[in-house]
């Protein structure tokens, strides 16, 4: 029974640092930083964000997660998502954390937000649980909680809970448990034990913090091998150990050969062994360093009496009074001290596996593993000095308490509780796409609005530019989409004017939807300022206000926007003009009246040229004017301390720019005319490209299949993410163009026969077909599963087969 009030103990603790009630609205998690964003702020404005580090989680995570347990619940199997960057595998893509106890959490409750939540409390609990029972087989009770606690909480959990890193890393202190056991007992159930260990720690999803579980669990395997029985001993004690971590690693055949693949389809040349630190940065192990400016990738922190316990414990390390688990930490302080500080040099460290590809500073978790479970024999040794009693109980819940409220300061400058409501909330428009939108179609969303690209598809709706590992292919294709899409190397955040939506390329790409603020900014922005520190210019009443702006080519003018200052007054009387002269020569050129009741204090509001005038390359003057009415009211202009040409009563004001956009499109260029707006909310607006194929598509050129696309000879006649049918009657021979991300896996048919993939642009798959009616056929399965599963069902016969005949023999040996 006690080791369930040991869970229940550590799910209550994982509940309070967490700090939210989820039956009261409130769930954890980076919601904050989605809501910062007007496209997901319905109806309110946030104010603070606790951490801006954390898009993975909302713009990949969450949408693969939520895509999954919306296939589940229909029935089908998750194998492919395929909304994420234009579709990805899911299932048994081991980064997608789908055989995980938190997606599981997140599955079978009956709200994503409330699985959520109950997922990340799961992770932290499993977590400190599981160092807990570590310990404990070595240190009393309180020194076994003080490290459960300390892991639960360390520095790189605290910043890295809702990723994978998590989800791997809570079943190291689990691994390095059943090595422990199976040392001491080497039974098939002790074996059994490491064998699930390490599959669960290798589904966590994140390779590189399974080496690490890997590493540490063979240094603890061979620490308390030469402990227990020194000598020739050591294969005949370390085998079982050993067989139990192949055979869990052989039972994610599957994942693992489709990891392998799919990293070799993928450009990873982005990835390279090094660390930001040096040896500068211990002191980010203390405070106040710690808790100053806390960052994601740097959070180390274990506490103060942590570092103080773990000094302790150093001295009764070389005099054999401390058992094997501390002299296994001492190792993993030392490798991790190497690696997080730069000691190892770059050039040694590029040439050893696992090193060479990989950030080298997240061995901060071996580091805080080392000095937790150095601090828990050091607060053993020193309370068996105390003595038994109260004296030395109340010592120690002294120090759990302290320890606990030490690392909660840190852990809550990260994670605390957020407003349910911020969970991907969008207006009602945008939601209702969703159901409108086909397979095989896609949106683009501006990142001022939406944030990083890929969180509209925890709605339904796909993206080309989601967060996704790419081929040199498919970054090549989006940057025919978008001028510099690239935030990082996986994520994207494609600026309102960057994207060339007057490409033939987004037709051939089925990007069918922009999703756009609706107001300040536009499709058709083609000049604006660059953007700085606001100030509001005095009251323009009696003053003109002009702002000289450069048209760098020929353009339609169809409005021009400004941001207005009423001081807080409402229904202002009088009207606003704005007139447009030419300045090499003089001539007005265009004019605009608004109301000015229909100026809002602080916000955008747009002037409109109705006879749609037409601006020549060349610097222009916008010149705003307000006429009040009887009431008088003072109104004004915000502008930035950035740029020029403003002037005010025929006074330039020195290093400013008004906060204006002027709205058009080109003269000679369908850039814009393609996309005609179908809903706007006055926050959010949708615009449909009138262009793009309603999935599927005919060409007789996939080199340049814009030329010849039809989409109304194929037919979706039956479809799910992973298998679907195609009805093609082609007018000549050609390709049936599916627009989706290949990957390997993907086999397709025509008439029953395999055919073998063309790729459009190297990333869309096309197959020939010959004139007349044909049937495609498309299906999914991870690649290599045959051998996984091969792989995997015989290590699991192997093993039972020598188990039984283990108890076989055995039994005879007493018979």
């Amino acid at each position: 029974m006690r080791p369930v009030l040991v869970v229940v103990a550590y799910i209550a603790l994982a509940a309070l640092a967490l700090g939210a009630n989820p039956f009261k609205g409130e769930v954890v998690g980076p919601f904050d930083l989605l809501a910062w964003h007007g496209g997901w702020s319905v109806d309110e404005q946030v104010e603070q964000v606790r951490s801006r580090e954390r898009s993975d989680i909302i713009d990949s995570l969450l949408p693969n997660w939520t895509q999954a347990r919306e296939q589940i619940r229909s029935g089908i199997v998750p194998l492919w998502n395929p909304l994420q960057a234009a579709g990805q595998g899911a299932l048994f893509d081991p980064t997608r954390s789908l055989f995980s106890v938190a997606f599981l959490l997140f599955l079978l409750c009956p709200s994503p937000v409330l699985g959520f939540y109950f997922g990340v409390l799961s992770s932290l609990a499993i977590g400190g649980a599981g160092m807990h029972f570590l310990v404990s087989r070595h240190c009393g009770r309180i020194p076994s909680f003080f490290a459960g606690i300390s892991y639960m909480m360390c520095g790189f959990f605290a910043a890295w809970l809702f990723w994978p890193h998590t989800l791997s890393g809570i079943w190291i202190p689990w691994l390095l448990l059943a090595v422990d056991r199976c040392v001491a007992k080497p039974t098939w159930g002790a074996v059994s034990g490491v064998a699930a260990a390490t599959a669960m720690m290798f589904l966590g999803g994140f390779p590189f913090v399974v080496a690490i579980g890997l590493g540490a669990a063979i240094v603890h395997l061979s620490v308390s091998v030469l402990a227990a029985r020194p000598g020739w001993h050591f294969p005949r004690l370390a085998v079982p150990a050993l067989s139990g971590i192949g055979l869990g690693l052989a039972l994610c055949a599957i994942p693992i050969l489709g990891l392998v693949a799919m990293l070799q389809h993928m450009d990873v040349s982005y990835r390279a062994g090094f660390t930001p630190f040096n040896m500068e940065h211990v002191k980010l192990l203390s405070r106040p360093w710690a808790a100053a400016a806390p960052r994601v990738e740097s959070n180390m922190y274990v506490g103060m009496l942590a570092l103080a316990f773990s000094l302790f414990a150093l001295p009764f390390l070389f005099t054999g009074r401390l058992r094997a688990i501390a002299v296994s930490a001492f190792v993993y302080v030392v490798v991790g001290f190497v690696l997080v500080f730069g000691i190892l040099p770059q050039e040694v460290g590029a040439k050893l596996p696992i090193l060479s590809g990989n950030p080298w500073h997240r061995s901060i978790l071996l580091l805080d593993i080392g000095i937790i479970i150095l601090a828990a024999a050091g607060l053993d040794r020193l309370l068996a000095r105390v003595g038994p009693g109260k004296l030395s109980l109340t010592l120690g819940l002294i120090f759990v308490v302290v320890q606990y409220g030490d690392l909660l300061q840190v852990f809550r400058k990260f994670n605390g509780p957020t407003p349910a409501r911020y969970y991907y909330r969008v207006e009602d428009h945008v939601a209702a796409l969703s159901d409108s939108i086909g397979p095989f179609q896609y949106v683009l969303q501006d990142g001022r609005h939406f944030q990083i690209s890929g969180t509209l598809a925890a709605v339904g709706l796909g993206d080309w530019f989601g967060h996704s590992l790419r081929s040199p292919r498919q970054r090549w294709l989006l940057a025919q989409l978008a001028e510099k899409p690239f935030s990082s190397p996986t994520s994207t955040s494609v600026l309102i004017d960057t994207f060339r939506l007057g490409s033939p390329r987004m037709d051939v790409t089925a990007s069918c939807y922009f999703i756009y603020p609706s107001v300040g900014s536009q499709l058709d922005v083609v000049a604006k300022p660059k953007e700085g520190e606001r100030f509001a210019l005095p009251p323009i009443n009696q003053a003109l206000v002009a702002q000289e702006v450069g048209i760098s080519k020929s353009i339609e003018l169809l409005g021009f926007s400004m941001r207005f200052a009423t001081y807080h007054q409402v229904d202002l009387d009088g009207e606003i003009e704005v007139q447009v002269y030419r300045l090499s020569d003089g001539e007005r050129v265009a004019e605009s009246v608004l109301p000015a009741a229909a100026v809002a204090d602080n916000e955008v509001s747009k002037f409109r040229f109705a006879d749609t005038p037409v601006l020549e390359e060349g610097r222009y003057s916008f010149v705003v004017a307000y006429r009040p009415g009887p009431a008088a009211k003072d109104l004004t202009i915000w502008a930035f301390r950035t740029g020029d040409g403003l002037a005010q009563g025929g006074q330039a004001v020195a290093g400013a720019s008004a906060d204006y956009a002027v709205h058009g499109q080109g003269v000679d260029s369908s850039a814009h005319r393609s996309f005609e707006v179908v809903a706007d909310s006055g926050v959010t607006a949708i615009a449909k490209n009138e262009g793009c194929p309603a999935g599927p598509y005919w060409t007789a050129n996939v080199g340049e299949p814009a030329m010849t696309m039809d989409d109304r000879v194929v037919e979706v006649a039956r479809y799910s993410p992973h298998s679907f049918e195609l009805s093609v009657d082609a007018p000549a021979d050609g390709y049936v163009v599916i627009p989706m991300n290949y990957q390997p896996g993907w086999r397709g048919w025509v008439n029953g026969e395999q055919r073998n993939f063309d790729l459009v642009y190297g990333v869309m798959p096309a197959l020939r077909v010959n004139r007349g009616e044909s049937t495609v056929e498309m299906r999914y399965a991870p690649p290599r599963w045959r051998l996984g599963a091969a792989i995997s069902a015989g290590a699991l016969a192997l093993f039972c087969a020598v188990a039984v005949l283990l108890r076989v023999l055995r039994r005879r040996a007493l018979a």
